[in-house]
């Protein structure tokens, strides 16, 4: 592997600790795409034969990218959870999602691109910017708000303000009105 290009993990930890490979192999891609997400999605798509659109879909929609994940992980989760995956399908489903918290969301999500960039090394360069422009694009974000602090602060409590003065109105029209 070229010097030049980032290294990036491909395992995240969850809020308990266990330590998920996501690491995309044939046989886990194979998993992905034998998956049914329609819960969660529409869009049809398949690992193995990748678009635009799959990769725009992932990277802006948390829950899909976690049942993929969860998809590609499954063989882990005996391990992991404790649970087989086979015996009970929903329960370790259900608690492998209770342990993604925000930290494990962001690492994830760090995991899976780094993995799908080393499981389509054609398409590395395109992966691992959109990436790093989705980085940059949500610190801009953090801190246009962060600098917006000040002025959402007034505007929530000129709103509380307004509220409070209608609530005290109506209460003053229902106590007139018994009297």
């Amino acid at each position: 592997m070229s010097e030049d290009i980032p290294q990036v993990p491909r395992t995240f930890t969850d809020a308990k600790g266990a330590i998920w490979d996501v690491g995309l192999t044939l046989a886990s891609a194979r998993r992905v795409d034998a998956s049914d997400f329609s819960e969660i999605t529409e869009t049809k798509f398949s690992i193995l034969k990748p678009d635009r659109q799959l990769f725009t879909t992932l990277i802006s929609d948390t829950p899909l990218i976690f049942a993929v994940i969860w998809a590609a992980c499954q063989p882990q989760a005996e391990i992991n959870l404790g649970i087989s995956p086979k015996e009970d399908p929903e329960g370790a489903e259900a608690e492998f999602l209770e342990r993604i918290n925000g930290s494990a969301v962001e690492e994830g999500r760090k995991a899976f691109w780094g993995a799908l960039s080393d499981f389509f090394p054609e398409h590395r360069t395109a992966l691992l910017t959109l990436t790093e422009n989705l980085d940059k694009a949500n610190r801009k974000i953090g801190e246009r708000i962060r600098l917006m602090g000040p002025e959402l602060d007034n505007l929530l409590e000129k709103e509380i303000d307004q509220e409070m003065d209608k609530l005290k109105d109506k209460l003053k029209e229902e106590v007139e009105s018994e009297v």
